[in-house]
C-alpha cells in the first residue's frame, strides 16, 4: 500500500469535490486500523474531521514518500468513473473535472487528457450532444482509467 500515492489522490480529490474531509477522516482511520505503528501524520488526519480544507491538503501534503503524479491522476480518473453512475451527475461531474485540468502535468502527453475534459463542458454548454450523450461519452473516456485502480486504497 502506497500511503503517500494514496495521499496525493485524496489531496486532489478534496481540492476538486471529488472527496469531502470525512472522507479523508474514514481512510485515514482504515489506514490506523491496518497498520501495527502507524505514521503519526495519520493520527493527525483522522482527528481532523473540524478543520478547513486548507489544513487537511497540509496535512495530506505532509504524509512522507515519492508520488507518482501521473498515477495519482490516472487513479482520480478511474474514481471519477465510478463516481458518475447516471447523466444526473453530469453537472457535477464536469465541475469536477474541470477543476482536475489544474492538476495535469504540463507536459504533451496529457494535452489529449486536457482536450478531453474540455469537450465535455463544450458540449454541455453549448448544446451539441444530449446529457446522456456528453454522459456516455464520458463513461468511456473514464473507463481506461478504471485499471489504475488497483492502486487505490
Amino acid at each position: 500500500m502506497d500511503l503517500k500515492l494514496n495521499a496525493e489522490v485524496y489531496r486532489i480529490g478534496l481540492n476538486i469535490g471529488l472527496f469531502s474531509i470525512s472522507d479523508i477522516v474514514k481512510w485515514a482511520d482504515k489506514v490506523i486500523d491496518k497498520l501495527n505503528v502507524p505514521p503519526y501524520e495519520f493520527i493527525e488526519l483522522a482527528m481532523s474531521s473540524k478543520e478547513t480544507p486548507a489544513e487537511v491538503n497540509l496535512k495530506l501534503m505532509e504524509i512522507e514518500g515519492d508520488v507518482d503524479k501521473d498515477l495519482s491522476i490516472h487513479i482520480v480518473l478511474g474514481l471519477m468513473n465510478q463516481y458518475l453512475t447516471s447523466p444526473k451527475d453530469l453537472l457535477n461531474a464536469i465541475k469536477i473535472l474541470d477543476k482536475l485540468i489544474e492538476y495535469l502535468p504540463d507536459v504533451g502527453s496529457y494535452d489529449w487528457i486536457e482536450m478531453e475534459l474540455h469537450s465535455f463542458s463544450d458540449a454541455l454548454g453549448i448544446h451539441i450532444e444530449t446529457n446522456t450523450e456528453i454522459y456516455n461519452r464520458m463513461r468511456k473516456f473514464l473507463a481506461n482509467f478504471t485499471p489504475y485502480l488497483k492502486f487505490y486504497f
